[in-house]
């Protein structure tokens, strides 16, 4: 796994769970939740990436691992769909500044991954 792999993984894996209607309960009705007459379904297991989950639990180990606070927020906020210039707002720096930290991560991921 390379570099550009990684940081397209983490641009893109919030779009992934939003598609994901497991977590959803918005027509879920408590009088029915014993029936017996309910087969149950499993479409998740069609829709659900689980490779993905994996890939993202994975990088999250690592980026435990070598990360300080500030890169791991970034890194955590990416994964969740933030932009830098969100995240350089809650840090208080520029969003020039949060690029070359979550650079700087990268790196230290590879690194390790090598």
């Amino acid at each position: 796994m390379d570099k550009q792999l990684i940081k397209d993984f983490i641009y893109r894996y919030h779009k992934q769970i939003d598609k994901d209607e497991i977590l959803k309960d918005d027509d879920f009705n408590t009088d029915d939740f014993f029936s017996i007459n309910n087969a149950p379904t499993t479409n998740w297991i069609e829709t659900d990436n689980v490779d993905d989950h994996i890939l993202k639990n994975h990088l999250e180990m690592l980026v435990d691992q070598v990360a300080t606070d500030k890169e791991f927020y970034i890194f955590d906020a990416l994964l969740h769909g933030r932009s830098y210039k969100d995240i350089s707002l809650v840090l208080e720096c520029s969003t020039e500044s949060v690029r070359q930290w979550f650079g700087k991560l990268l790196d230290k991921m590879m690194e390790v991954i090598e």
